[in-house]
């Protein structure tokens, strides 16, 4: 734990030196004075309403295992984003699960695998993202950068393959998926594999999702429309700043920025977020000095409101800050 927490905070530290280095601060000043601030008003009505999404993706992939009310995914949503925004190695994602299966007598290894299944479709909608950029738009992108997209666009396809056909498999067939894990698991004591096996039957019961079709499309077009909503608020805060990116220009930048919060990174995704923004930025003939502004009034943008919204449900669910930092750290390594 210590190790992972301690990477990302070198690796945010490296990407944000990289992208101070050579920038004119001057420029820079300049370009974060002509911003209208007031932009955070509409894009903390545009933070609810995605989360308001989200907790009604999350409820129609509860709905085979569990009939949970929109208003605590919502506020297990709430927290568990804030808590990564301040909490290193995304331990809001494990406070998710805890909040949710506090509040509505569920595992917090079930809840966990229903969070898994849905980072599932949110990777597939930002590979679909990727192959229609790289295949069908005319952006006019270096034929060495559209054929390094095109080859992590593969590697994360067959990574995402593969990952899919093992929670199928232990959906399906549990047997043979806990004889693949018993034998990976060789080296450990008899009880630390039963401890596995039972937290995987646990884990078991909320992929009950991946056995319905029609199901798993429907939250693939909740997956999609979250995706597109995404790009809609780069749309508005690209356009406070006087700048005009085509479709195709949007869902690269998403693409973008997804692989930048993949990687290890301190809370909050800070430098991680930023150069993975300028990069896409300055690929579509942004300045280096105009994408680093966006990408910090993108970065506080995103950051202000979750919090906020966040430490108002932690409030209300009689939780505090410790409390969750505790939470996370307790269930990071079972999910139980």
């Amino acid at each position: 734990m210590i190790r992972k927490i301690g990477f990302g905070l070198l690796l945010s530290a490296v990407f944000t030196v990289l992208l101070l280095r050579n920038v004119s601060w001057a420029d820079l000043r300049e370009s974060l004075s002509r911003v209208n601030y007031w932009i955070i008003v509409p894009l903390t009505a545009l933070t609810l309403l995605n989360t308001l999404l989200r907790s009604w993706r999350w409820l129609y992939l509860l709905a085979p295992v569990k009939t949970v009310g929109v208003v605590r995914l919502f506020s297990a949503n709430s927290i568990g984003f804030m808590a990564n925004m301040i909490f290193p190695a995304r331990l809001g994602e494990f406070v998710r699960a805890y909040v949710l299966g506090r509040n509505s007598r569920l595992s917090a290894s079930t809840a966990f695998a229903t969070i898994v299944v849905e980072r599932l479709y949110d990777g597939f909608s930002v590979l679909c993202m990727l192959v229609a950029v790289t295949l069908f738009s005319a952006l006019p992108l270096p034929e060495d950068i559209r054929r390094l997209l095109r080859w992590g666009g593969w590697l994360s396809f067959l990574l995402y393959i593969v990952l899919l056909s093992f929670l199928v498999l232990l959906r399906q067939k549990p047997e043979p998926a806990h004889a693949v894990i018993g034998k990976l698991l060789f080296w450990v004591s008899p009880r630390l594999r039963h401890r596995v096996r039972d937290l995987l039957e646990s884990f078991s019961m909320g992929l009950r999702v991946l056995g319905s079709p029609g199901h798993s499309l429907g939250v693939g077009l909740f997956s999609a429309i979250l995706w597109v909503f995404y790009g809609f608020i780069n749309y508005v805060i690209l356009a406070f700043f006087g700048l005009q990116v085509p479709v195709a220009g949007l869902f690269l930048l998403i693409v973008f920025q997804a692989f930048g919060v993949m990687l290890p990174s301190s809370p909050g995704f800070v430098g991680t977020y930023h150069a993975a923004t300028v990069a896409g930025l300055t690929l579509l003939g942004i300045s280096k000095t105009l994408a680093l502004s966006v990408s910090i009034v993108m970065h506080a943008m995103l950051v202000l409101p979750t919090v906020v919204i966040g430490l108002f449900f932690l409030w209300w669910e009689n939780l505090s800050l410790a409390e969750v930092g505790k939470i996370g750290k307790e269930t990071e390594p079972s999910a139980g």
